[in-house]
């Protein structure tokens, strides 16, 4: 936790608030890389084992395919980090860094392109939110480094987050995750009068 009258913090807080370094309130871990033949004779159509997610896996809109068909079976799994339900995948390089970011819904294995922030001291989902805020996003970009554009685990954990109280943290998930539904239903609407207007149109 850091002095509120350090003049180098980004911004006033409210009181009951704290700014903490992200490695203080989440474990911060990046994935392992698999071959393509390995994939291909190894974890490919296999029936039982966690599944392997890739940043190709998490979508724009944060969800993620489990089913993509790569998993690993127990006898490897000890060579693969997994990462745990409701703790949040973020792509680290390339392309999409910083952008694609998913909620996991089950433990799954995942790629080195890819960082788990399993939440110590905080709400998951809050973190999960934190992550997909202009505050972080502008952070990370500000922090890209090699040609293909990336930032380090060990970068990213001494990024500065503004922390309230885990009550609050609580607060602020239940009311985005209501706006967001109310936003998908509101999408799903739209959809459904574009398709009526079409039949109309067609009478």
């Amino acid at each position: 936790m850091l002095n509120s009258n350090d003049n180098n913090l980004p911004f006033e807080l409210p009181s009951t608030w704290a700014w903490v370094k992200l490695g203080e309130v989440c474990e911060i871990v990046t994935g392992d890389s698999i071959n393509a033949t390995q994939k291909e004779k190894y974890f490919t159509n296999q029936k039982q084992g966690l599944n392997y997610i890739g940043t190709k896996d998490i979508q724009n809109d944060t969800s993620i395919n489990y089913e993509n068909g790569v998993k690993i079976t127990n006898n490897f799994i000890e060579n693969f980090k997994i990462a745990n339900i409701n703790s949040t995948l973020l792509c680290l390089e390339g392309g999409n860094a910083g952008r694609k970011i998913g909620f996991l819904e089950q433990n799954v294995c995942y790629g080195n392109k890819l960082c788990n922030f399993e939440s110590i001291f905080s709400n998951s989902k809050f973190i999960f939110y934190f992550l997909q805020s202009m505050y972080f996003f502008n952070l990370f970009m500000e922090n890209l480094v090699g040609i293909i554009g990336g930032t380090s685990k060990e970068k990213i954990k001494t990024f500065l987050i503004p922390l309230p109280p885990l009550k609050e943290q609580e607060k602020i998930v239940e009311v985005l995750d209501e706006l967001i539904s109310l936003a998908s239903e509101f999408d799903r609407i739209k959809e459904e009068l574009k398709r009526i207007e079409k039949r109309i149109e067609k009478r």
